[in-house]
């Protein structure tokens, strides 16, 4: 629970983030709400797609959320 609540906090401040995002690194030291564990899932993201899009798939792959809760 307290997981999801985070990942949703960091989501929000990545939204809000003008300038590309372009590691976890730069994520954990720019971005509020972002922890190591976040930073590090970012990296997976980033690595995983050329494009930088995140994907349902991807989402509930890196954070272990299922297709129930990805829609709320």
């Amino acid at each position: 629970f307290f997981q999801y609540k985070a990942l949703l906090k960091a989501i929000e401040q990545i939204k809000k983030h003008n300038q590309s995002i372009q590691n976890g690194q730069y994520a954990l030291q720019f971005i509020p709400n972002i922890g190591k564990g976040i930073a590090k899932r970012i990296d997976v993201i980033l690595q995983s797609d050329n494009e930088n899009q995140i994907y349902e798939n991807e989402i509930m792959y890196i954070t272990g959320i299922g297709p129930s809760r990805l829609q709320e």
